[in-house]
């Protein structure tokens, strides 16, 4: 089997994981993971010289589970919330446009989809010290300010490698490509009040904010 690290960020690291509910609606269980984010700058609150404001925070919860289509196998880690769309914040780019996205306070999800084929999406994070994190998504490949980071490929035809999501809450980003076949975690420091997307697929690209609810099974809430 080929090895692949859990995360390609740069500040998750200490992982543990525990049984949780299956995500195909049986009464089987699949593992739940979360991880501890870190980072060796910690955030300031802007003032030169000031104590540091905050420093670590926990990744969100993962079910994992492994896709045997593919050859060597591969470990696919979806997020345990359901993202659910705000109302009227849909925005469709054509091929080669910018635009910028608001963010709203708290928890958010951006949900990207390409209309046709692979996705292909460069997003743009404000960080406290004031240099956008770049953030770039080709199918199942992740690149965050450097050399691109493969996945495993979803199968042919999969909707998985035009779709990726990014979650945003107080100072952090977790990516999520190739339905979750690609995974990378950082901490910026800044809460995002906007986020500037690129479409640089060849189709039009579905922008949609949403809200992370956590998800029900029957009357037991998904750990």
């Amino acid at each position: 089997p080929t090895l692949r690290r859990l995360d390609e960020g740069p500040d998750i690291y200490a992982p543990m994981a525990w049984d949780g509910d299956a995500d195909d609606g049986s009464d089987g269980r699949a593992p739940i993971l979360i991880g501890w984010m870190n980072e060796a700058e910690v955030p300031a609150n802007g003032t030169a010289g000031a104590e540091p404001v905050w420093c670590g925070r926990m990744s969100i919860p993962r079910r994992l589970s492994l896709d045997q289509t593919v050859p060597g196998d591969a470990l696919v880690q979806r997020p345990t919330h359901v993202a659910v769309p705000v109302d009227g914040s849909a925005e469709l780019l054509e091929p080669g446009q910018r635009a910028t996205i608001p963010v709203p306070a708290g928890a958010t999800v951006l949900l990207l989809r390409a209309a046709a084929g692979p996705i292909g999406v460069r997003c743009l994070v404000p960080t406290a010290a004031g240099t956008p994190r770049t953030i770039d998504v080709d199918g199942a490949s992740v690149l965050l300010d450097g050399p691109a980071v493969d996945g495993d490929r979803p199968p042919d035809g999969s909707p998985d490698e035009g779709r990726a999501e990014l979650l945003l809450d107080a100072g952090s980003v977790e990516v999520f490509a190739g339905g979750g076949r690609c995974v990378a975690s950082l901490l910026t420091g800044r809460s995002a009040a906007s986020v500037d997307v690129v479409n640089t697929s060849g189709a039009p690209l579905h922008a949609t904010v949403a809200r992370p609810v956590a998800e029900r099974r029957g009357d037991r809430p998904c750990r």
